[in-house]
């Protein structure tokens, strides 16, 4: 009998929930949908490295690229040594930064989606035209089993 049991079933890329979010592509996307096309926008809430290295990846590959963030600054849970670096490479390639905007809307237009941001201290919206919105909203966990085992546990509260 085991004294401790560590269950460990990951999760999927949280979806925005917002009109037009199922025209989203999570950060984990590109990684494997690489695919053909010219522009992108990316959607940053969690302010890590995902958002950021997706960013410099496409710029990196030529395609215009767009990051928003609802915060005041983008990337904010990075750390000294790596902010700089991602904010450099996105600025040599000419990334447009958006911040204290949120991702309200997708819609599609033609063979493009237009993306609407909404400013976080005004009623200002912007739209955006990309080829593809790609978010980065955290993760939402697999605890399905995690809670089925609890039921059955000795120490279930």
């Amino acid at each position: 009998s085991p004294d401790l049991v560590v269950v460990a079933t990951g999760g999927t890329p949280r979806a925005p929930a917002i009109p037009g979010g199922e025209l989203a592509r999570s950060s984990w996307d590109a990684a494997v949908e690489p695919g053909e096309f010219g522009s992108a926008l990316i959607y940053d809430e969690e302010g890590g490295h995902s958002a950021m290295s997706l960013a410099q990846h496409l710029a990196a590959q030529g395609r215009e690229v767009s990051i928003a963030t609802k915060d005041r600054v983008l990337g904010h849970s990075l750390g000294g040594s790596s902010y700089p670096v991602y904010l450099g490479a996105l600025a040599e390639a000419g990334t447009k930064i958006i911040t204290d905007h949120r991702l309200t809307a997708i819609e599609r237009q033609g063979n493009s989606l237009v993306a609407t941001l909404s400013h976080e201290f005004s009623r200002a919206t912007r739209k955006i035209i990309a080829d593809r919105v790609y978010t980065e909203l955290g993760t939402e966990p697999a605890n399905e089993l995690f809670h089925d085992l609890k039921v059955h546990s000795e120490t279930a509260a």
